[in-house]
């Protein structure tokens, strides 16, 4: 099972790959009336859980995936037994609160699921990775060397309809994946050497390289893009724009990256990168986060045609090359939400940082153009005119800022412990929001307080 915290900041200084997924629900449906708030934990007395991502259908049941061996949820009197199959579960949430339906995935071994999103058709889309041989559902993967992609789709209710695998020599991983509107679908992600992704192939000899691959409504490929480094590089998010161009973000760091044929300078520690290409994988251009400093790029979402990323940066970070606007000194670990038009020009960037460490880890938009962003802070946490403190270690915050980068609400999940998001999204303009905590207490943004089962659980939290 994954430990939150420890795992979550050991990748961010170590590996470089800090790869929360930006899944989630990449659609919105139309405002209406809002749902109730509601709050679960997601649990069992024996065993650790882990809630890994979350995304909204059409009809606003939420879809939360995560890990276990026996599960059990507020409210609901019989523990979900996985005993005999997968340790991956899903569990569907009506807009009140209620289980629409919860199973695990027949098979054996336990791929590490990192995000989820899903098509117009409420498929569910789901990427990550495997490190030693897996049966999901009926199809069994091979596992190759050390860490190898894992993609899948499966329909509304969690029953595979593809499962695919890919490995190459080294560490290779799905990071984030998304749907067109004509059922096509992105993976993107990185590769350690060259690897065939959906039979797409991608990476250079020698190099941790980013990738990004088209695949049909099947799972065939169609084509990629890699970010191919001098040094090392991976893609961390990926989206569909409104008129069907591609965009997908990452970060790059020891030297210079060609990404599209054009390749960008490397001026820091870590700089970002965030590219667009049409439906047929030709290039749209880059946009390069650049300066002195190290930037963490772990989300990435479409408004319209338009760009919005957020994550992490410490030092001094331009988020507009082009300009001195965009010229910010983080405090210490600061997280950040940038806002870009569809032609790459730099719009406003919000940073919330004081002492300890920030960064914004999830993202999503709702169905008035706002933008939420959730994300762990430890000691205190500035947006706005609010300052939070923490209860324990690491505590969860929650912002929505208006498309004009206007803080309009600041929340947060807190314990004695730490409480980590996994996974944010809306429906009816509320906010949705899962995560896990190994706190013996959870007080959610409402002021409900919940106790969960067992020494590690997931929470879902729904808000107007």
């Amino acid at each position: 099972m994954r430990k939150p915290f420890s795992i979550l900041m050991l990748v961010i200084v170590v590996a470089m790959s800090f790869v929360v997924g930006c899944g989630g629900d990449d659609s919105t449906a139309p405002q209406n009336n809002a749902p109730p708030t509601f709050s679960k934990m997601m649990g069992t007395s024996g065993d650790a859980v882990s809630v890994n991502a979350l995304v909204v259908l059409n009809d606003g049941t939420s879809v939360v995936e995560g890990e276990a061996n026996v599960l059990s949820i507020t409210g609901s009197a019989t523990p979900l037994d996985g005993t005999g199959t997968s340790d991956d579960f899903f569990v569907g949430f009506k807009p009140d609160g209620s289980i629409a339906f919860r199973t695990f995935v027949a098979g054996s071994g336990v791929p590490s699921i990192r995000t989820m999103s899903r098509d117009a058709n409420n498929n569910l889309l789901v990427t990550g990775s495997f490190t030693h041989d897996v049966t999901f559902g009926t199809t069994n993967l091979t596992h190759n060397t050390v860490q190898d992609v894992f993609m899948a789709k499966l329909d509304a209710t969690a029953h595979p309809i593809w499962v695919q695998g890919a490995g190459g020599s080294g560490d290779d991983e799905g990071v984030d994946i998304a749907a067109a509107s004509d059922g096509s679908v992105y993976v993107c992600g990185l590769v350690t050497g060259e690897v065939a992704v959906a039979g797409e192939d991608t990476g250079i000899i020698g190099k941790q390289s980013g990738y990004l691959v088209k695949m049909r409504p099947d799972g065939g490929g169609i084509w990629q893009q890699t970010a191919a480094p001098a040094g090392s590089a991976l893609c961390t998010g990926v989206a569909v724009s409104q008129n069907g161009s591609v965009v997908v973000c990452g970060a790059y760091t020891g030297a210079n990256v060609e990404i599209g044929g054009v390749i960008l300078p490397n001026d820091g520690v870590e700089n970002g990168f965030v590219a667009r290409f049409d439906a047929a994988g030709n290039p749209l251009g880059n946009i390069r986060l650049g300066g002195t400093g190290a930037v963490n790029m772990t989300g990435l979402k479409t408004i319209g045609d338009e760009v919005v990323v957020a994550g992490s940066f410490s030092g001094t970070v331009d988020f507009d090359v082009n300009t001195a606007a965009g010229v910010v000194a983080a405090v210490a670990t600061d997280a950040f939400v940038a806002r870009y038009s569809k032609t790459g020009q730099f719009q406003w960037v919000k940073t919330f940082g004081t002492s300890g460490d920030q960064a914004a880890t999830e993202l999503a938009r709702t169905s008035s153009g706002d933008i939420l962003v959730g994300g762990t802070f430890d000691n205190s946490f500035t947006a706005g005119s609010t300052v939070l403190t923490t209860s324990g270690h690491t505590d969860t915050f929650i912002v929505r800022l208006s498309g004009g980068g206007q803080v309009l609400a600041v929340k947060r999940v807190a314990g004695i412990q730490d409480e980590v998001p996994t996974g944010i999204a809306s429906f009816n303009d509320s906010v949705l929001l899962v995560g896990n905590t190994n706190s013996t207490e959870v007080t959610l943004p409402d002021g409900t307080k919940r106790t969960p089962f067992g020494s590690a659980d997931g929470f879902i939290y729904q808000q107007p």
